[in-house]
């Protein structure tokens, strides 16, 4: 069986979700990042290559947020509106994490580029671009990889609990249930 994709209102719900969350931890990103530069730096000094790193991973633990924060609103508009989530819903699920997280992967990429340039300007040690995006993208697939495994659990979790409901239901009207067929005792 196919999930109709969600509907004006499933869609609307589930973005109430990720937007809430998004309202609670878009104010401190940005004084995350100036308390990161001021506790790396003496006023005078040169940024360095570990404020780099720690500019990166914040914006990396942002994108998990948000991601997870996707995750939850379109799981549970997709409970609301087609219960259950079933093997259909988990793909339209993920493939929706996924893009978001690849997207947000180039975003953070193209920043870092930018930080690095005025960081280092015509000093920028050789392979730092290409070190920095690698960093990223490793960290974007492990992030992508458990946000995944975590919606395959979900799924796996309903297709049991749903099973489990069938039995319960087949032995309260006195039947036997098996995996093919509903047999009277």
């Amino acid at each position: 069986m196919r999930v109709m994709p969600l509907d004006e209102i499933g869609r609307r719900y589930a973005d109430s979700i990720y937007q809430r969350r998004l309202h609670e931890i878009s104010g401190n990103q940005e004084q995350e990042i100036n308390q990161l530069r001021n506790q790396t730096c003496k006023p005078g000094s040169i940024l360095s290559g570990s404020y780099i790193r720690d500019h990166y991973n914040l914006l990396l633990a942002r994108v998990d947020t948000l991601a997870q924060a996707k995750s939850d609103g379109l799981v549970k508009a997709y409970e609301k509106v087609w219960p259950p989530f079933d093997e259909a819903a988990f793909q339209d699920v993920r493939g929706e994490v996924v893009g978001f997280c690849h997207s947000q992967q180039h975003n953070i990429i193209g920043s870092m580029t930018q930080v690095i340039r005025q960081t280092f300007g015509e000093n920028t040690p050789p392979g730092t671009f290409d070190g920095v995006s690698n960093q990223i993208v490793s960290r974007m697939d492990a992030m992508i990889s458990r946000l995944v495994c975590d919606l395959a659990i979900k799924r796996d979790e309903t297709i049991l609990d749903n099973g489990r409901t069938k039995k319960a239901y087949a032995a309260g009207l006195g039947k036997e249930w098996d995996a093919f067929h509903l047999s009277r005792q």
